[in-house]
């Protein structure tokens, strides 16, 4: 069994026109991912038809031991942010620790690929969804950051780690301050904990670390950050 029996089970033709959308917002991202429009048709057909696929594979789950392979199998034709996001919200704490160790793999399969646009609905789901989740926070932060971690990974967690305990992120930038080559990711790290709506941070240590950076003083936003820790 794969995938293509599950693309069956909905029609290929309502398929091809649901993974066409999702390429084409996954490719330009930053501009339509900013676009919800309820009254559009395909924005609640394309999550029916997404939800739809993930709940038959899950409910084959019993007589097949590849859920994940397969549900990585339908993001790579459909890249969409409601894939994964469906995993977190619905599946997520049914899965084994086997599984979700294997849900790691493909994501930083995904995140070290030469494809940049597969890349932009999974990192959405992890700032908003995993990272921004205390239930799942610590899990999903291991997974990434470890000492095998490339470094297109580590740039892509750095600046979309605002949600994550301090605790943890400030581990990670003390390995990191030896090499100047970080520190704008560290800043863009430190920028985000401080103004994203559930940024975690530490005032007098943001501070300290900011102070070890080798960044020029018209770094943007810069000053704002200062100010604003400064001003704690």
């Amino acid at each position: 069994m794969d995938i293509n029996f599950f693309i069956d089970k909905v029609g290929k033709k309502e398929f091809k026109a649901t993974a066409l959308r999702a390429v084409y917002k996954a490719k330009n991202w930053r501009k339509e991912s900013k676009k919800v429009d309820l009254d559009n048709p395909d924005l609640q057909a394309d999550y029916d038809l997404i939800t739809d696929i993930i709940q038959s594979i899950f409910e084959a789950k019993s007589n097949h031991n590849n859920s994940i392979k397969l549900l990585f199998d339908f993001y790579k034709v459909c890249p969409s942010f409601t894939v994964i996001d469906d995993i977190y919200v619905n599946y997520w704490r049914e899965l084994f620790n086997f599984e979700k160790e294997e849900f790691w793999e493909n994501i930083i399969e995904i995140l070290n690929s030469k494809k940049d646009y597969p890349k932009e609905p999974i990192i959405y789901a992890l700032w908003c969804d995993f990272f921004e989740d205390p239930r799942t926070v610590n899990q999903s932060w291991n997974a990434l950051v470890t000492n095998e971690t490339t470094d297109e990974v580590l740039k892509i967690v750095l600046v979309n780690s605002g949600p994550v305990p301090f605790n943890l992120k400030k581990e990670l930038y003390y390995r990191l301050l030896g090499s100047d080559y970080w520190h704008k990711y560290i800043f863009k790290s430190l920028l985000h904990s401080q103004f994203d709506v559930y940024g975690d941070i530490d005032t007098q240590e943001s501070l300290k670390i900011l102070g070890k950076l080798n960044i020029s003083k018209e770094t943007e936003h810069l000053d704002l950050l200062m100010e604003k820790l400064n001003s704690e």
